[in-house]
């Protein structure tokens, strides 16, 4: 594959994650692949041991994420189509 999309999600804690997003991402990069990277507005950072985000039944509860959705999803999708293949 020499071409292509991608999205990334990792958990870990503290550094480990960015540290692991920042190798793939130059990984990928070698192989001329496009990722999105949001813009701040729209990134969504859960933080694991940093706030309950989340009710019992596992929806999610917490408003600044629940703003950052819509955004992220927008940007996903400009994303997708500006790098659509005709």
């Amino acid at each position: 594959m020499n071409e292509g999309l991608g999205a990334m999600v990792s958990s870990g804690g503290g550094m480990g994650g960015g540290r692991a997003q920042a190798h793939f991402r130059q990984s990928v990069g070698f192989r001329k692949i496009q990722l999105l990277e949001p813009s701040k507005e729209a990134e969504i950072l859960v933080r694991r041991f940093s706030g309950k985000f989340f009710d019992d039944e596992g929806n999610l509860i917490d408003e600044e994420h629940k703003k950052r959705i819509p955004l992220f999803l927008n940007e996903f999708h400009h994303f997708i189509k500006s790098h659509k293949k005709l």
